[in-house]
């Protein structure tokens, strides 16, 4: 960069100096100022080598982090929970390991004491199965939060992983390592030095949720080598990898803690998990506890504290006591689908007279296969025993389904979405969703060496959902279209070629690199970060001793810039010249090297989850951190070129002129600082027609889903409320047909285009 400023700057230096003696000043202020420059550089880069290899402290770190998760766990229950605080006190019991158990396990016991349950396993590690909607993640969450409020300073700190973002296919006797530190960084904002420390000091508690989906299903015919983690068939020769569930409890197993195995927490659907024991793999030295369904009081009990009225609800009260009760008690037997059923079922009419939409004996009704309104146990339905049986237990997902088919058009007349779509449109959107992931899954895709996740909804990772290549092009056309202004502006300029900065060649030479640059960044980094990470826009932030730090690094950066570019125009242009544009690129120089060093450094505290979600505030972030950061080169070079205008005799138009053409150059990084958001829009270009069809305002729209009690929040990402709700979406994207491809095989979609 140096050789560059002096080879384009001492030709106007030389032909604004007559006087020899003048050009010999220029000549000494260049000596002066490049040595200034490199000093700054070094003083720069040695900053950041000291934040990089600073010395932290594990403990400050890990009171720090225990306070962040505590809030985000707080807020996950009460989404949870359906906007409650209160869970239902579900018992589980013991599960015998078929080898290698945790010592001081009991035989039973309840939500409200699994914090003293995990104290007293020797090693502390515990694997939570049952049902799907059972109830894992709500004590797991429990156990994080118990634990937090129990917590001494050096304890560890328990955080909750989602599964299905674990890359599996890392060496398995540093994956889990591994995967704490990229947690650490990317959700908590941590740095890598500190990330380190926490893991490396065994700090962090990791609990696994949702082992079960890693895969769409487990193949029972063969077995797990447990030392490779590969599938084998039963001649011992190799079929194919194994599955990523196999391998994540392979890598659990090779977890240490010095001597012993370091403490761990995993939840898994249990028939999942009993695939694996029949693989012949399970975590090793944990005490496996099953969920345990509901009792008749406790669905009775839920219902009528939840209810406005709570009579209304007296026939499924009787049905839940009479002889025909199985199916429907089996139904509302797990949390999540009884808190659905309360919620679909307590919707009114928006009319004044306050009506209830739905009436809850028509539960019953499904429950024994009847359409609503008839009697189930009317006897002139001729079935005998074995017909009834065998109804009874086809319809105990006939209630889910018929839930969860209800559970959008409640969420959308309690609260309308953005827009005021309907609830076709929402449900449609959210299939579309729905069946990107369980493509992820079924295929177990990869890109850029990870693995594309089967249940996270990230805002700038969902660019796949429109193709591998179709979002990249489109993303480069809009970096091409951001770069047009310059090459136009420079090829029709009005100066004279003596008096433009860029004449000739170098208009050329640049055009030629913005051609390779702009899809050299939108293929380079699949999962590059956003810029909004930097956290540069607290003011306490900057304020702290790393911010500080940074401050000085960006502060001696300008001074450097703007020192040497302050001489070299001074010399050749006067001292009220040298001074102002030097003040001008110097004040550029130091926002840049502030943003560059924030983004290598990380946040002092890092950001906590707020209002706005993991999506819909960190795109308007993102986008403001982008054009802060072009606008300061764009400050820059506008200065530099106010020099190109100011001599004694130039006409006012030069300084506009020049000022312009400056500017735009600085459009030149919307590329760099905009990269995310410009695959971000290509995905939302991609997909405005068709059966992959998206919100315009995606972000605005998963805050909303979340707001609904759709969608729940995992780290960084949003998920779908429940496993079985995605599942569901995916193959039935539309309430009024099945699609029988859905059951089998994964919606078509444009993921390969």
């Amino acid at each position: 960069m140096v050789v560059w400023l002096a080879w384009r700057t001492l030709p106007v230096v030389t032909a604004a100096t007559d006087d020899p003696a003048g050009l010999i000043v220029a000549s000494l202020g260049l000596v002066v100022a490049l040595p200034g420059l490199a000093f700054a550089f070094y003083s720069a880069r040695a900053s950041i080598l000291a934040v990089r290899h600073s010395e932290p402290e594990p403990g400050r770190i890990a009171d720090r982090v225990a306070k962040d998760v505590l809030e985000r766990e707080r807020e996950a229950l009460r989404q949870l929970l359906g906007n409650h605080y209160e869970a239902i006190d579900v018992g589980f019991s013991l599960h015998r390991a078929p080898a290698h158990p945790a010592a001081g396990a009991g035989e039973r016991s309840r939500l409200t004491s699994v914090v003293n349950y995990f104290q007293k396993l020797r090693p502390r590690r515990m694997v939570i199965t049952g049902a799907p909607g059972a109830g894992k993640t709500v004590l797991a969450v429990k156990l994080i939060m118990g634990l937090l409020q129990i917590r001494s300073s050096g304890d560890p700190v328990p955080i909750r992983i989602a599964a299905a973002a674990l890359d599996s296919d890392m060496p398995l006797k540093s994956a889990v390592e591994e995967w704490l530190r990229r947690h650490l960084t990317e959700v908590y904002r941590l740095r890598k030095t500190e990330a380190g420390a926490l893991v490396s000091a065994r700090l962090v508690l990791p609990v696994i949720d949702g082992l079960d989906e890693l895969d769409t299903e487990i193949d029972t015919g063969s077995r797990v080598d447990p030392d490779a983690g590969r599938r084998v068939d039963h001649a011992g020769g190799i079929v194919v990898d194994g599955a990523r569930a196999a391998r994540v409890l392979v890598a659990l197993n090779a977890y240490q803690d010095h001597d012993r195995l370091a403490a761990v927490v995993l939840t898994c659907r249990s028939d999942r998990y009993e695939a694996l024991e029949q693989q012949r793999i399970w975590a090793h030295h944990t005490a496996r506890v099953e969920m345990a369904p509901l009792r008749r009081s406790q669905i009775l009990g839920f219902l009528q504290a939840r209810s406005e009225h709570p009579a209304r609800w007296k026939p499924v009260s009787a049905a839940l006591g009479g002889r025909r009760a199985g199916t429907l008690a089996q139904a509302l037997s797990t949390p999540w689908r009884l808190a659905m059923a309360a919620f679909v079922y307590e919707q009114r009419e928006p009319s004044n007279t306050g009506s209830f939409v739905r009436d809850p004996a028509d539960l019953i009704a499904i429950a024994a296969g009847t359409p609503a309104g008839l009697d189930p146990l009317d006897p002139e339905r001729g079935q005998n025993g074995v017909e009834i049986e065998t109804t009874l237990n086809r319809s105990s997902n006939s209630v889910g389904d018929h839930l969860m088919g209800l559970l959008i058009p409640a969420a959308v007349a309690v609260s309308p979405p953005p827009g005021r779509a309907d609830a076709e449109s929402v449900r449609r959107w959210l299939a579309t969703l729905a069946r990107y992931l369980h493509h992820n899954t079924a295929h177990q895709r990869t890109l850029g060496g990870r693995s594309v996740s089967g249940t996270d909804l990230v805002w700038h990772r969902l660019w796949p959902m429109a193709g591998l290549h179709r979002p990249r092009l489109v993303a480069s056309l809009l970096g091409y279209l951001a770069c047009l202004p310059v090459l136009v502006f420079h090829a029709a300029a009005p100066l004279p070629p003596e008096r433009q900065y860029f004449p000739g060649w170098d208009v050329y030479v640049v055009a030629l690199t913005i051609l390779i640059g702009v899809p050299w960044l939108a293929w380079i980094h699949p999962w590059a970060q956003p810029w909004s990470r930097l956290s540069m826009n607290d003011v306490k932030d900057i304020a702290a001793s790393r911010g500080r730090r940074d401050l000085r690094t960006a502060v001696m950066w300008g001074f450097g810039a703007g020192s040497c570019y302050a001489l070299i125009v001074g010399s050749a242009r006067g001292i009220a010249a040298g001074l102002l544009t030097g003040l001008g690129f110097g004040v550029g120089s130091a926002f840049v090297a502030l943003a560059v060093t924030r983004l290598r450094s990380g946040p002092e505290n890092p950001p906590r989850a707020g209002a706005d979600g993991p999506s819909d505030g960190i795109i308007r972030s993102e986008v403001v951190s982008a054009a802060r950061g072009v606008l300061a080169v764009v400050t820059a070079f506008a200065a530099v070129g106010a020099t190109q205008a100011i001599q004694p005799l130039g006409p006012i138009d030069d300084l506009a002129l020049n000022i312009t053409g400056w500017a735009l150059w600085g459009l030149l990084t919307i590329p760099v600082f905009g990269h995310v958001v410009l695959r971000y829009v290509a995905l939302l270009l991609c997909t405005r027609r068709g059966p992959s069809a998206l919100p315009w305002r995606l972000g605005k729209f998963l805050r909303w889903a979340y707001d609904a009690g759709l969608l729940r929040v995992a780290g960084d990402a949003y998920q779908f409320r429940h496993l079985e709700l995605q599942d569901y979406l995916a193959r039935r994207p539309s309430p009024d047909r099945t699609p029988r491809r859905h059951q089998n095989e994964p919606a078509s979609t444009d993921l390969d285009t």
